[in-house]
């Protein structure tokens, strides 16, 4: 009886841990991502080679091909732009595709399709009901006003609206109280049927999902690439410039109330426009080097070199990390090969990790 007893109770344990095994196994990949960083890679473009990789921050491992690796090898598309986080999902916009893929956040097994936009850029959450989408749109005449937003609703999983804003290419957003700043890039003399005079941000009310101002950034601010708010809640907008014109040149632009209060002239080509976690200091790149501006003496310093690395082969993203407060720097040689990220200390410019991810990382999420 007692022999009985104890086998079975050895049993009992030997069940107990066999699925708690299992359990911990299926929480692990369920959960696989739910704590690390998201790097947005581009792919090749008209390729469809687009990826999404992760870095664990614990174990300093990157995997690759997020989405591939959770639906068969199915293809995330064309041109992956950007990717944003709303509860149990995340939203990864693809470009050339002309779609915004859904995916459960924590495992990357996809939930459906935002089909139906023009060129999209970027997706931002406005409330529980509602999320922005930012298209660059398709222009078919002369006067290349086909930027818009599109309006998702969170509780029919459709497209309830469409904001024309009546400028060229929608871009960035940033949301604040009840504004969301879009970034309009204004074309390229080169490349554009008329001269590129839609340098505006608009700015939309999420109450009435309405454009209800322009603001025109000046002379010579082409191509609005970037936007930040500083720690007295002010504006910071980089404009990458226009090769086309006589004398090209990027941008960096200071609102306060909305109105411009100073631009630095920065090089042509300038992107990535980011603050640090304490909102003191901005950063960008530009000829493969990265640029800083502090805020506190915007009236006196213009934005300077702050590193240059041999390490660095094509800069092409940056990102801070609010977990670390290192600097992620997304590197893209090349768009037929893996890229890399470089994660850097800014106290003392020491790199922390070099990782390959897929072809031309462009950004981060973290989360």
């Amino acid at each position: 009886m007692n022999l009985k007893k104890g086998s079975l109770w050895a049993c009992s344990i030997v069940l107990c841990c066999f699925l708690m095994s299992c359990t911990d196994d299926t929480v692990a990949t369920k959960g696989a991502y739910s704590t690390g960083v998201f790097v947005v890679c581009e792919g090749g473009f008209q390729k469809s080679n687009g990826t999404i990789s992760f870095f664990n921050r614990t174990d300093t491992t990157v995997t690759n091909n997020l989405f591939e690796n959770a639906n068969g090898a199915a293809k995330l598309g064309d041109v992956v732009q950007s990717m944003a986080i709303d509860g149990s999902n995340a939203y990864v916009v693809v470009n050339n595709s002309n779609k915004v893929m859904v995916v459960n956040a924590s495992d990357f097994v996809k939930t459906g399709s935002i089909d139906g936009c023009v060129f999209p850029r970027s997706f931002l959450p406005i409330s529980t009901i509602k999320a922005y989408i930012s298209e660059y749109g398709k222009d078919t005449g002369s006067t290349n006003s086909a930027g818009a937003i599109r309006v998702y609703d969170f509780g029919t999983k459709t497209i309830a609206k469409r904001i024309l804003l009546n400028t060229r290419g929608a871009d960035r957003m940033l949301l604040t109280g009840n504004k969301v700043y879009v970034a309009n890039d204004g074309g390229n003399a080169w490349n554009a049927p008329v001269a590129p005079v839609d340098s505006v941000i608009s700015v939309v009310t999420t109450l009435g999902d309405s454009v209800v101002k322009k603001i025109y950034l000046g002379a010579g601010a082409y191509n609005v690439k970037g936007m930040e708010l500083d720690v007295n809640n002010d504006l910071w907008v980089l404009c990458t410039g226009d090769w086309g014109q006589a004398v090209p040149t990027g941008k960096l632009i200071k609102l306060h109330g909305e109105a411009v209060e100073r631009s630095f002239d920065i090089p042509v080509g300038a992107s990535s426009l980011v603050v640090d976690i304490d909102k003191y200091n901005l950063y960008f790149v530009a000829n493969n080097k990265i640029y800083t501006k502090d805020i506190l003496n915007f009236g006196a310093t213009p934005p300077k070199v702050w590193m240059e690395s041999p390490n660095f082969k094509s800069l092409y993203g940056l990102g801070f990390d609010p977990k670390s407060g290192f600097l992620y720097v997304a590197d893209a040689p090349t768009f037929t090969a893996g890229g890399q990220f470089h994660v850097i200390n800014p106290s003392d410019k020491a790199f922390k990790y070099s990782k390959t991810v897929g072809i031309g990382p462009n950004g981060f999420y973290f989360k």
